[in-house]
């Protein structure tokens, strides 16, 4: 089996047309899954226990299925229910919701992993908590203002 090079020359086209299809694909469903996951990841961390539950619903259901069951599902699943949706909007709707399950668990994580590290630094000194992250001082800055309020 040889390379033809004169084939791949003639498929170039449809190549160049397939990569600028795949780089617009993934601006559109980044952009909407970063949009969905912010918005999900500060329901996530909020207060209100009906916004939390949509979102670790949100989260469980969209982690949990495999992006390839998603755009079964949306293609041929929802025109048996009557709503045709071009292959374009399935693939952006599919990677958008599974993007953003993604996103939703990046923020309360993130909270998690800093107030452990405070914890386990001793940097206790601190916490400000805004938007669900927690932004506190250095082990570095709390430790000399640390021994110098115990004295």
């Amino acid at each position: 089996m040889d390379f033809e090079f004169k084939i791949f020359l003639e498929s170039l086209p449809a190549l160049l047309d397939g990569a600028l299809l795949t780089l617009q694909l993934t601006l559109v469903s980044v952009t909407i899954g970063l949009t969905i996951g912010v918005m999900m990841g500060l329901a996530r961390v909020s207060k209100n226990a009906a916004l939390k539950y949509v979102a670790v619903s949100y989260v469980t259901v969209f982690r949990g299925v495999p992006l390839l069951v998603t755009l079964m599902f949306l293609y041929y699943g929802l025109p048996s229910a009557g709503l045709q949706l071009s292959a374009y909007a399935v693939g952006v709707i599919a990677l958008s919701v599974t993007n953003g399950a993604y996103v939703t668990e990046i923020g309360p994580r993130r909270h998690r992993i800093d107030r452990y590290r405070a914890d386990a630094r001793g940097a206790f000194a601190r916490h400000v908590v805004c938007e669900g992250h927690a932004a506190h001082r250095s082990a570095a800055s709390a430790a000399p203002r640390a021994a110098a309020d115990h004295q």
